[in-house]
């Protein structure tokens, strides 16, 4: 029989406090091998860029409430208040998804907040898609959350938010199409196709690196998967996308965009697009202003600093995988076959859009800019060079995990904070527009289109809210664009505008457009006066319906006769 031990032998063998803690912390799965910790970690990044699109009473972006006027005169085309003025012509336009999606939720909001959610679906899925194409190659879902860092960037900014959205359809594809080519099936392939489909109908632009990339994401899987075998799961996933190129050939056809690109007829710029080929920007002055590309969108230089913090991310995870001991992983996810060995196919595509950016065009025919709105994506890629491992690395998964966390929520306190500043710049334009009719036909005159919190212009098509929130005709309007899938109706055209009106409303006519509007909104500097739009003795002369610090608002007799 063992004698008991003594009390001096129990703790010679009992482990200590340390040992226990250390053994205790060693069970807390760490992000990046735990789902729920990647979600979470997610989840932030995601809140992160909803929270400020979700505050602002106004977005600050400057083709936003041209956005949203398109999407009123869509879900309200039988409504004579739009009806009157325009018609739809929907297979002229690529960027039916964004439009389409608004028109689907307006029945359950109004027409601006529904334009605004689907913003938000296609500013704050971005970390989400590239969390999916980083799992569909293998890598760490978690880094998916470096795109909150630049999901609002520069062109965002600008208003060019169907791009937003095809940035992130054309991701969900990628990892779509990398999943098919692994393990082909038809539910697979299907999802390949459809989000093609989707992605070419978010933004034509983003559908051109999505054919460019799926080439590069097939060669890539070769060494990997073996000649045959990519080519079987590519071959299927070739007639999946046979859809999406039916798509593009439709729309080349209805648009004539080949032969005209961005031309109209009304602002006479067809000879312009004649004369214009391709036109390629000096890579030394792309580099010099990639700032002003990606982050560098407030005027007191808080996006630099977000791009130091960006950065910072992107380094720490560079470094983390260079330190790396890579363990070969047991099982794929698909079934229990051996997992292939690992692919360079997200190098490559990063690759690929590096490329785009410095050596693409950055004009043709009038659309711009092209390559310089590649920039975003490539930064949003930078996440797939962090660790290809993180199931047995702790320390890296815990030091990525918060570093990714500290990052988002650095992003929505900035832009928090500024959305509020813009909010309170835009001024009265609320007041302005209470005091209108639904129906009626105006014309805005921003006089003042700058910002003191932002760079771009954020101001320049805010007279655009009047038709996305009473109804009726705002111009300068989008309609004037061949894409646009809204048409003036033949008959209610307002009167031809000089080129680029929107930028010089000093060109206004009082002859001419004042007998063709019946309200007129003009933006000022702060507390600045309007200047003088119909001479003192013209018949014409509107009245002053709302006179405030920025916004002053005229109306001609006949517009008020019914308040």
């Amino acid at each position: 029989m063992i004698p008991p031990a003594t009390s001096s032998e129990s703790a010679l063998t009992t482990p200590g406090f340390g040992p226990r803690l250390r053994a205790l912390v060693g069970r807390i799965p760490a992000p990046g091998s735990s789902p729920i910790l990647t979600g979470l970690v997610l989840a932030v990044a995601c809140g992160s860029v909803a929270a400020p699109l979700l505050s602002a009473a106004y977005l600050p972006f400057v083709d936003y409430p041209q956005h949203a006027a398109t999407v009123a005169a869509i879900h309200r085309a039988g409504d004579p208040a739009f009806g009157n003025f325009f018609t739809l012509d929907f297979g002229r336009s690529p960027y039916l998804l964004f439009y389409f999606l608004s028109h689907a939720l307006a029945f359950l909001v109004d027409v601006e907040t529904a334009t605004r959610l689907v913003t938000v679906i296609g500013d704050a899925g971005l970390p989400l898609a590239l969390a999916a194409y980083l799992r569909a190659n293998d890598r760490p879902a978690l880094y998916g959350a470096l795109g909150a860092g630049i999901a609002l960037n520069a062109w965002v900014f600008w208003g060019f938010v169907p791009y937003a959205l095809g940035i992130t359809v054309a991701l969900f594809a990628l990892a779509a199409l990398a999943e098919a080519i692994r393990a082909p099936s038809l539910g697979r392939l299907v999802l390949f196709g459809a989000l093609a489909v989707a992605c070419f109908y978010a933004h034509p632009q983003m559908y051109a690196w999505l054919v460019a990339a799926s080439i590069v994401q097939t060669i890539a899987t070769v060494p990997a998967l073996g000649v045959r075998r990519t080519a079987y799961g590519a071959l299927r996933a070739f007639i999946a996308a046979i859809p999406s190129a039916v798509a593009v050939w439709l729309w080349l056809v209805r648009s004539g965009f080949a032969a005209s690109g961005e031309a109209s007829g009304r602002n006479e710029l067809a000879g312009l697009v004649a004369a214009e080929s391709a036109r390629f920007a000096p890579v030394e002055e792309t580099l010099r202003r990639w700032l002003g590309h990606s982050f560098a969108v407030y005027r007191d230089g808080s996006g630099e600093r977000l791009a130091v913090y960006f950065l910072g991310v992107v380094l720490l995870l560079v470094v983390l995988r260079a330190v790396e001991t890579r363990s070969g992983l047991e099982t794929s996810r698909f079934g229990n076959l051996p997992a292939p060995p690992g692919t360079a196919a997200p190098e490559l595509v990063l690759a690929l859009t590096v490329a785009a950016y410095f050596f693409a065009p950055v004009a043709y025919k009038l659309v711009e800019p092209i390559s310089h709105r590649f920039l975003p994506v490539a930064l949003a890629l930078l996440a797939v060079l962090g660790p290809v491992e993180l199931r047995r690395r702790r320390l890296a998964g815990w030091l990525a995990g918060l570093a990714l966390l500290a990052l988002s929520l650095e992003t929505a306190r900035v832009h928090l904070a500024h959305f509020e500043r813009t909010d309170s710049e835009m001024g009265e334009l609320e007041d302005a527009l209470a005091r209108t009719k639904p129906g009626g036909r105006l014309l805005g005159l921003v006089f003042d289109r700058g910002s003191e919190v932002v760079g771009p212009p954020i101001y320049l098509h805010a007279h655009a809210y009047y038709q996305a929130r009473a109804g009726g005709l705002a111009c300068y309007s989008f309609a004037e664009l061949p894409k646009s899938p809204v048409r003036f109706r033949p008959g209610a055209e307002p009167p031809p505008f000089p080129p680029r009106f929107e930028w010089t409303p000093e060109a206004f006519d009082a002859d001419l457009h004042g007998k063709s509007f019946d309200y007129f909104l003009v933006r000022t500097r702060a507390g600045q006066p309007a200047p003088r739009l119909f001479p003192p003795d013209h018949p014409g002369s509107p009245r002053v319906l709302f006179e405030g610090p920025r916004w002053k608002l005229y109306a001609k007799a006949a517009a008020t006769a019914n308040r």
